[in-house]
């Protein structure tokens, strides 16, 4: 089931979003995303987020500001089984266009939104990390 988040999912998505971002994004230090786990608590009480909820386990969600994807994490152990696609899915059924920034280096996302047909539209670098990473639109067909 998909749903918007609810005040009782914070921890469990924070856990999520810390040990999902240590583990894709392992050329960029730890230190990093533990410095950055306050801000983003208050960032994803004030953004939209759904989360994907399998029976009463928290499995899964997908932060959007707008158009933007800010966000996509799957819990370890539920990878490749279409929890991402279904999240990804939802939000293509209310937007009309989609955007997110992605790593070069994490591959595993990056075949993720080419599958989800996402088109990578611009490659800059990241200079505060020093990474490539790619800007990536997908927009509904008429």
């Amino acid at each position: 089931m998909i749903r918007q988040i609810n005040e009782q999912d914070i921890d469990n998505i924070m856990a999520i979003w810390l040990e999902s971002n240590k583990k894709a994004h392992y050329f960029i230090p730890e230190t990093y995303w533990n410095k950055n786990y306050s801000t983003i608590r208050t960032m994803i009480k004030n953004s939209e987020v759904f989360v994907y909820q399998d029976g009463e386990k928290l499995i899964g969600f997908v932060g959007v500001m707008s158009n933007y994807i800010a966000g996509l994490f799957v819990k370890e152990g539920y990878h490749s089984i279409g929890i991402g696609k279904a999240l990804v899915d939802y939000l293509k059924t209310n937007k009309g266009e989609l955007e997110l920034y992605v790593y070069a280096k994490n591959t595993k996302a990056l075949d993720f939104y080419l599958a989800q047909k996402f088109k990578k539209i611009e490659e800059k670098l990241d200079e505060y990390h020093n990474e490539i990473e790619y800007r990536m639109v997908w927009k509904k067909e008429n």
